[in-house]
């Protein structure tokens, strides 16, 4: 058996590496075109060129097709190494029985290569190198052990180049996106629209799951709560509470959308129209994109709340910001209540029908409320006039609104870049509202991400 599942990976691995008269291999094509978009966003995110990420799945996958991706959704030949908790399988690799991390689907395989790479200090150099710089990335993988093949970086350097992937180094998701003119990651026929929207099932997340905007995704039932779901399908809850931007005791609403992957920088439709009640955070929900890209788009700062009416851009950023809600109005009533002196002073005895009652007023004050009984008599006295002496202690003190920090705890794979997307600030604020001089930053840590 152990000698058969080699034989297994060997034939796929030849399979789909075979280039014939000079013409490029279609299941590596299909491969770079379903996976290059989410490559390029961990370039973004972590600063792995996405050429390598990508070569790398390519080389230790065999394109998708080896038995370890099929079954088990591991493209990168991770194993599980200590302190591993997730799925394992056993494969013979460098040695009998070897223990391999597996994934509820693909994108989880390339999120935890790049958390693999990120967090532990042999690849550390690498980060030192120009993004561009596929051959140091291939050469300095193949020293830092990544894999024991003496030909590695150079059979990356091959793919890279035969593929033409280190174009995706200076793109974008948004560039990328473009290009692809929104193509969904899956390449499967798609089947009428259902009640929701949704427009395929998830391959890899089990019935209920569909894609929306390209996102895994299941529509919220009574009773769910993100616990519950995060028992339902697999993932880590604080990442799942990210990548809704809620908290766990968030009371979700049954028939709207819950995505069980990172929101999209555009969203299907160009723009949408504010609908009564809505907020930011509700069309982030419903469209399946970002709430800090939705902010950014539309030229608002987090917390501000567009109109009812009003056109929000999803895909582009706007030439103004749309009209706000109006804050709420003051009445007639709140406003005599802010206006009315507090400097009225009067007798509060009860009147005496025979004895002359005193009732004392400032002058200019509105006695419309005082009640003139017979015997009663008014005394008008000057209202005190300001004067060097008393200046000070009349003057009013305007109370400064005093902002309470917005705080953040770290997830794994989080990084200070990601966090400054998501909550629309920049790396250099986060840094000088945490006091923090580099951006290393640890899991649990909580941060500053804003104030409100």
């Amino acid at each position: 058996m152990p000698m058969r599942r080699i034989l297994l990976v060997v034939v796929a691995f030849a399979a789909w590496f075979r280039v014939q008269a000079g013409e490029p291999s279609k299941a590596i094509l299909d491969y770079i075109e379903r996976y290059r978009y989410i490559a390029v966003e961990e370039m973004i995110n972590h600063g792995i060129p996405a050429s390598i990420t990508l070569a790398q799945g390519i080389l230790e996958s065999g394109a998708g097709q080896s038995e370890l991706a099929r079954q088990s959704n591991n493209h990168f030949g991770i194993k599980c190494h200590t302190g591993w908790t997730g799925d394992r399988v056993f494969y013979d690799d460098d040695a009998k029985g070897e223990c391999f991390r597996k994934y509820d689907n693909a994108e989880e395989s390339f999120h935890d290569h790049s958390y693999f790479l990120t967090s532990r200090t042999r690849y550390a150099e690498l980060f030192t190198l120009d993004p561009t710089d596929y051959k140091g990335w291939a050469k300095g993988l193949k020293k830092a052990g990544y894999a024991t093949n003496p030909e590695y970086a150079e059979r990356l350097i091959k793919i890279i180049e035969d593929y033409d992937l280190h174009i995706y180094d200076k793109l974008t998701p948004d560039q990328l996106l473009a290009m692809e003119d929104h193509k969904k990651m899956e390449t499967d026929p798609e089947p009428e629209p259902g009640p929701y929207g949704e427009v395929a099932e998830a391959k890899g997340y089990g019935k209920g799951v569909f894609y929306f905007n390209r996102i895994p995704t299941i529509i919220v039932q009574q009773g769910d709560t993100p616990e519950s779901i995060a028992e339902r399908h697999p993932g880590r809850l604080q990442q799942l509470l990210k990548y809704n931007d809620i908290t766990a005791s968030t009371r979700l609403e049954p028939g709207t959308k819950f995505y069980l992957q990172p929101k999209r920088n555009k969203g299907i439709n160009k723009v949408v129209t504010v609908k009564e009640g809505a907020t930011m955070w509700t069309i982030s929900r419903d469209e399946g994109v970002k709430l800090s890209r939705l902010y950014k788009y539309n030229r608002l700062e987090p917390g501000q709340e567009p109109a009812t009416g009003e056109v929000i851009f999803l895909r582009k950023k706007r030439d103004t910001a749309p009209a706000l809600q109006k804050s709420k109005k003051e009445t007639p009533a709140t406003r005599v209540q802010k206006e009315k002196p507090s400097t009225k002073v009067k007798e509060e005895a009860t009147p005496d029908p025979n004895k002359n009652n005193i009732i004392m007023e400032f002058e200019g004050e509105d006695s419309s409320d005082a009640v003139e009984d017979e015997g009663t008599i008014k005394v008008q006295i000057p209202t005190p006039k300001a004067t060097p002496e008393n200046t000070e202690m009349t003057a009013p003190v305007k109370q400064e609104p005093q902002l309470s920090p917005v705080l953040h705890t770290v997830a794994p794979k989080e990084t200070l870049y990601g966090l400054s997307k998501q909550y629309g600030t920049t790396v250099e604020q986060l840094q000088k509202w945490n006091n923090i001089s580099d951006n290393a930053i640890s899991i649990g840590q909580q941060l500053i991400v804003g104030y409100k």
